[in-house]
């Protein structure tokens, strides 16, 4: 409930500070809060295919149902 009515507060602290936060309910970790520069800097040093949407983060919905990435077609 605290991130739900500070979230803007969050986000100002988290790209401006580069804090992290992890967010929890009852108890249990469920997200985390961290920096974009932070991640793409991450994705940069591993060499991810970004082309390839089940290796980019990044990824949007419509890609991961877009049929040329269909498992079946490549056997």
């Amino acid at each position: 409930m605290e991130a739900r009515k500070r979230f803007g507060e969050l986000m100002n602290r988290v790209s401006l500070r580069g804090e992290r936060y992890i967010v929890e309910r009852a108890g249990k970790p469920l997200m985390m809060m961290l920096p974009v520069t932070s991640l793409t800097k991450k994705v940069a040093a591993k060499k991810v295919n970004m082309a390839d949407p089940f290796e980019n983060p990044f990824a949007t919905f419509t890609e991961w149902n877009d049929p040329s990435n269909d498992i079946y077609d490549t056997l």
